[in-house]
């Protein structure tokens, strides 16, 4: 019990650095910061002042043959490894139009489909 706690209190302890760190990064940068929330990208411009804020993926060139394909019931997820699998998901969100509608950046997306694939636990019956 008292390494449970010890835990929640050192996850508590980063949690409010990594706070102060964002407000002391807000207030510097709070002209560049007025212009985002105005084009709505703000995620983007606190990002960029990280350092490796994006881990990559290799970019994988869908072919067209890939892409009319991956439009099929018939497409095999399993034939991808999960580094490909998030370039096809990417393509994926683009080509129906979510980002744009949802106004999602490309870091943002990018950023959540590698939370997605770090957190996933090892099941057989789903992707990644």
């Amino acid at each position: 019990m008292a390494e449970s706690e010890s835990s929640r209190t050192g996850i508590l302890e980063t949690h409010q650095k990594e706070l102060i760190e964002l407000k002391e990064y807000l207030t510097s940068h709070k002209e560049e910061l007025e212009v985002a929330k105005r084009t709505r990208r703000l995620s983007e411009v606190i990002n960029k002042g990280k350092k490796n804020h994006l881990p990559t993926y290799p970019k994988y060139l869908l072919t067209e043959e890939t892409i009319q394909h991956l439009k099929t019931p018939t497409f095999n997820i399993w034939q991808w490894e999960p580094n490909e699998m998030l370039v096809l998901l990417e393509h994926m969100y683009q080509e129906l139009g979510l980002m744009d509608h949802f106004n999602i950046g490309q870091l943002t997306m990018r950023r959540w489909l590698l939370k997605v694939q770090d957190n996933y636990r090892n099941n057989p019956f789903h992707n990644f």
